[in-house]
């Protein structure tokens, strides 16, 4: 899932940052969940510890913006 991005541009020098891109990778996390799993699979996946999270659960990850082992991990689902 890709999402072309608005240009942004500034008359003053400065550089915008899209606070935004977090939340459609929360939600293209929770829709590839939501098909694979049933609901109770689904928590159980989001508070099961993974290993290649360095022992964090799917649902600290996503709470603290880390999703770049995340993603990878829920392409693999």
């Amino acid at each position: 899932m890709t999402k072309k991005l608005k240009k942004s541009t500034s008359t003053d020098g400065t550089i915008e940052v899209s606070l935004g891109e977090a939340y459609e990778s929360k939600r293209y996390v929770m829709e590839v969940i939501a098909k694979k799993f049933s609901i109770y699979g689904a928590t159980v996946w989001l508070n099961t510890p993974i290993r290649e999270l360095e022992g964090k659960t799917p649902a600290e990850a996503m709470k603290e913006n880390d999703f770049t082992l995340l993603l990878e991990l829920v392409k693999k689902l």
